[in-house]
């Protein structure tokens, strides 16, 4: 562990289908590194494709988790470290997995933020909704940048969606409509043309964030999944920062746990409007 840091707090779990039923397994991803701290988070799988016992979305993330942790102690920041990742991935798939390519933007898609130490200067890189969330003065302050673009197309989704559940139809059985599916292909369809993902395509760079800071400037670096979100922000921004206080106060672990029941006492995604009714969740809450 570099000697910028003093203390690393990790979780991750897989998500559930409805309470006290897990689903497949965890598509998302940490690295916990001497230099690199990233999570990584698999967009849900839209296509039935297999690579080594995983979906497309998991093999992204477990990819992308094996090429930084391999390139922990490179000279490249993490803006470049995600660039050279998108790349030896794009190499990967066509040498190994060229069906996969076939696949266009139906295949890989994950989500990821990652910050990677440079003796006394952190950088920090994200792309589509991996959160990082830094402390400092008393202050949260959000690093990450959030496509307004793509939070519309999800509220739109969810529109549709608890439109349908006001009929009185399971949520979990509305997703599996044909309706609903072909809004998600839709909107898959825009990556890297109206928001950013990891999915190999080079137009990824377009979209691809990223700033450095002093390592003394924040005394706390929190990154999650949107697994992780606060449920009762009023702002995305304000849901970020509140996630981070709470897990930097009350463990990644801990805070996990306290949304776990909030869910489970929310069966029927009344009072809180979600998608799933428990995502994949990874988080990191790193001291400097």
């Amino acid at each position: 562990m570099s000697h910028v840091i003093q203390n690393v707090d990790s979780f991750s779990h897989q998500g559930y289908v409805a309470v006290q039923t897990p689903n497949h397994y965890n598509e998302d991803r940490m690295v916990v590194g001497t230099y690199t701290f990233a999570v990584i988070d698999g967009a849900t799988a839209i296509t039935p494709a297999d690579i080594d016992g995983l979906n497309t979305s998991a093999y992204t993330s477990k990819f992308l988790a094996e090429f930084l942790s391999a390139n922990d102690s490179s000279d490249m920041d993490a803006r470049e470290s995600m660039l050279a990742a998108n790349h030896a991935f794009k190499s990967h798939l066509e040498a190994e997995h060229p069906n996969i390519i076939e696949l266009g933007k139906s295949g890989p898609c994950a989500a990821a933020a990652m910050i990677k130490i440079h003796k006394n200067e952190v950088s920090f890189s994200n792309i589509s909704d991996c959160a990082i969330v830094g402390f400092k003065k008393g202050e949260w302050h959000v690093l990450s940048t959030h496509s307004t673009f793509h939070a519309d197309l999800d509220k739109k989704l969810s529109d549709y969606i608890f439109t349908e559940s006001a009929k009185g139809i399971n949520v979990n059985e509305i997703r599996k409509t044909e309706a609903v599916r072909s809004i998600i292909e839709r909107n898959r369809g825009l990556t890297n043309v109206k928001y950013g993902v990891f999915n190999y395509e080079p137009e990824m760079e377009n979209f691809l964030t990223g700033g450095t800071f002093k390592a003394g400037e924040f005394t706390r670096i929190v990154m999650f999944s949107d697994g992780l979100d606060w449920p009762e922000g009023k702002s995305t921004e304000q849901s970020l920062k509140m996630a981070a206080e709470k897990m930097t106060e009350m463990g990644v672990k801990n805070y996990y746990e306290m949304l776990k029941e909030m869910f489970a006492s929310d069966p029927t995604f009344e009072r809180y409007r979600r998608l799933k009714h428990m995502d994949d969740a990874t988080g990191l809450v790193i001291t400097l």
